[in-house]
């Protein structure tokens, strides 16, 4: 068992991460919420933490880091179902 992360591993870290790029058309969409100013500045630090934490894990415990990634799928669609909210 090797002690690294495998880089196809990575690379879906990457691509499960890359939503979050996306934050600032989504802050457009949803200006008009005012009390949702810390949550979309949380919501990158919580993107970039759970990325590491499933990098860092993987080699050990690969199933909390698949764990991790779904999660943090999940998180993406509840920040994009709650913009499509206050855009309407």
């Amino acid at each position: 068992m090797s002690a690294r992360t495998p880089l196809w591993f990575g690379a879906v870290i990457l691509l499960a991460a890359a939503p979050a790029a996306i934050l600032p058309f989504i802050k457009g969409i949803a200006a008009a919420a005012s009390n949702l100013g810390i949550l979309w500045k949380l919501y990158p630090v919580y993107v970039a933490a759970t990325a590491l934490c499933a990098f860092l894990s993987y080699p050990r415990r690969r199933e909390v880091a698949w764990i991790l990634l779904v999660v943090m799928l999940l998180a993406h669609i509840a920040i994009f179902m709650l913009a499509r909210e206050y855009a309407l």
